[in-house]
Order: C-alpha cells, then sequence, then structure tokens
C-alpha cells in the first residue's frame, strides 16, 4: 500500500489533491535533519497506522482512506504535541 502514500515531496503543492497544513512538510523534513529519505519513511509509518485504524479501515473506496489519513496524519504531526517530536525516531526506528 505504500505506492499510494503520497510522497511528501508532492504535498509541498497546493494542488496536491491531498489536505494538509501549511508548512507540514517543510516542518517535518526539517525535524529529521533534513534528511528526505527519512522523513519519507516515517511519514509512510505514520499514514499506515492511520490506515490501519478500525474507523478508517471502514471507509471506503480506497482513495478516501488515504485521503483522509494523509490528513489526520499530517495534522497530527503538525497540529499536536507531535508537532515537536516524530514517533518514529522517538520509538528508536529508522
Amino acid at each position: 500500500m505504500s505506492k499510494l502514500i503520497p510522497l511528501l515531496r508532492d504535498l509541498c503543492f497546493r494542488d496536491c489533491g491531498y489536505e494538509v497544513p501549511p508548512g507540514f512538510v517543510e516542518d517535518f523534513v526539517k525535524r529529521h535533519h533534513a534528511d528526505w529519505l527519512r522523513s519519507q519513511d516515517h511519514w509512510e509509518r505514520m499514514v499506515v497506522d492511520v490506515l490501519s485504524s478500525e474507523v478508517i479501515k471502514q471507509r471506503e473506496p480506497e482513495e478516501r482512506a488515504m485521503k483522509l489519513a494523509v490528513a489526520i496524519s499530517s495534522r497530527l504531526l503538525h497540529e499536536t504535541a507531535l508537532r515537536d517530536r516524530c514517533r518514529q525516531c522517538r520509538t528508536g526506528r529508522r
């Protein structure tokens, strides 16, 4: 399913087709010391975690589920206490 998860670099554009908070991508990559590969890996893990939740699993079609998971993930990572730390880095996964 990771092929369906949008790349962070694509989310920088307003017309990317997904709802993400302004500045999310820049802040998330900066939090990873400008390491785009690690940022993308951690982003995908977060989206997969959200997609795996019962609320998202029940949604159809798959495209709508992905859009919702991207919106939820980006907001969780940008507008909550998770803004100052990456959940994946915090757990020691790289």
